[in-house]
């Protein structure tokens, strides 16, 4: 009943950072489906790993994660974010702090800031999550100018 209670209130967080505003500006209440950013964000040829930004402000970034059939997000961390994780379709399995543990669809998983994990899809087909970041990931540093 408790484990219930908490993935609810992770859908609920996950569906209210989703109505957030993008940017600095408000643009209003935001809905999207994960279908539909799957749709109109095909998996780019070569690639196993797709992040898929849906929207955010300065204290959360929400991500679409597709990774391929056998494909994975090898061992890494955020030293600045926490990330949660709702896993929306298809199985894996999660290291984290050295421990591994499955995935399907209806986990919640949650990595504080710093901690090296790793996701790999174990299943048949895509696996497809919710991430969210919080606060918001910054963009990358302008490269150098040469």
């Amino acid at each position: 009943m408790r484990r219930n209670f908490y993935l609810l209130l992770g859908i609920l967080f996950i569906f209210f950072v989703m109505t957030a505003a993008y940017g600095a500006e408000p643009m209003g209440p935001f809905l999207a489906t994960v279908e539909k950013a799957l749709e109109t964000n095909p998996l780019p040829a070569g690639q196993t790993v797709q992040r898929i930004k849906l929207t955010g402000d300065d204290s959360a970034t929400v991500l679409i994660v597709r990774i391929a059939k056998g494909g994975e997000a090898k061992t890494h961390a955020h030293p600045d974010n926490s990330e949660t994780v709702f896993i929306y379709k298809g199985t894996g399995q999660l290291t984290i702090d050295g421990k591994t543990m499955n995935l399907g669809a209806g986990s919640l998983h949650f990595n504080p800031k710093g901690s090296p994990h790793a996701v790999k899809n174990t299943g048949d087909g895509e696996m497809i999550a919710v991430s969210v970041f919080t606060p918001a990931l910054k963009p990358p540093a302008p490269a150098p100018a040469k």
